[in-house]
């Protein structure tokens, strides 16, 4: 037969142990951003419609708290766009490309403010049509308290069928093109 077991202690050790697990990941949690990307890929131009959490919006361009009123969004939420444009990364074939946005910002406003998000639509010319490309970003990394993720959709114009993926900070995805079946245009 085994120990008689003392089940007022093992209460109180499982109690703690539970209280330093929950500290622990407390102390480690992120505030963690998820953001979308619907990513074509023609032969003169990438174009880009970047749905972002106004959380991100927020916790880069309302200072102090991360909170501003809604009639403030859309003005902070088309200031931000220079902020996405210099941290979603776009290279093809080895080089970086710039973009622009094209179009004005949208909002779309979850019920009572929740799941909002800024909608950019932002183009990256091409010289030539793209062998690979190459998309990383590094949103919220200044913000040791935040993370963030993109899900994306990437697929190349002439085709219809979609390539899903999960980018987050110090991840990068890669997208080969084939234009042996497209036609110039």
């Amino acid at each position: 037969m085994g120990h008689p077991v003392d089940m007022a202690g093992a209460r109180g050790w499982f109690l703690g142990l539970v209280v330093l697990a929950l500290m622990a990941a407390r102390a480690g949690a992120h505030q963690m951003v998820e953001n979308a990307l619907e990513v074509v890929i023609e032969r003169g131009k990438i174009s880009i419609e970047a749905r972002v959490a106004m959380e991100q919006v927020l916790a880069v361009e309302a200072g102090e708290g991360n909170k501003a009123p809604m009639g403030k969004w859309q003005e902070l939420a088309e200031k931000h766009e220079a902020y996405v444009l210099g941290h979603l990364k776009v290279g093809v074939d080895g080089e970086a490309v710039a973009g622009k946005g094209v179009g004005k910002t949208a909002l779309r406003i979850g019920k009572g403010g929740d799941f909002s998000r800024a909608i950019y639509a932002l183009e990256y010319e091409l010289k030539k049509p793209p062998g690979v490309v190459r998309i990383d970003q590094d949103m919220l990394r200044e913000k040791s308290e935040w993370a963030c993720g993109c899900v994306v959709r990437i697929r190349q114009g002439d085709q219809s069928a979609w390539q899903m993926g999960l980018l987050s900070g110090g991840k990068y995805l890669e997208f080969e093109c084939d234009w042996s079946g497209a036609q110039e245009g």
